[in-house]
């Protein structure tokens, strides 16, 4: 079976618990089916470290794409979205995650 995974942080390095529960479950799962990972790259991190984290994620997963996000998390911009909010129609994490690409 194909799988993709959605992931609204990058799953490595398998420390602390989102992280590490979510590595563990990729790993499972890739032992029998192929898994497709996408993840935003919620923490910013910079290109050196995504693609040491990518070349470990490759070693679980059939393929691996990080995805930067609308919104820098936890930003100037993000606390504004955050403010504005409160009279808006739909979650902040609508326009955070939100990609052209995605969609």
């Amino acid at each position: 079976m194909k799988v993709l995974w959605v992931s609204h942080f990058v799953p490595y390095p398998p420390r602390g618990g989102n992280r590490q529960r979510s590595y563990n479950l990729l790993r499972e799962l890739a032992r029998e089916h192929d898994v497709s990972l996408v993840a935003f790259n919620l923490d910013s991190e910079g290109a050196t470290i995504l693609r040491d984290y990518k070349s470990k994620l490759e070693e679980v997963c059939q393929s691996v794409e990080f995805w930067d996000m609308a919104v820098k998390w936890r930003s100037p911009r993000w606390a504004l979205g955050l403010a504005a909010n409160l009279i808006s129609s739909h979650p902040l994490s609508c326009d955070c995650f939100w990609s052209a690409r995605l969609e």
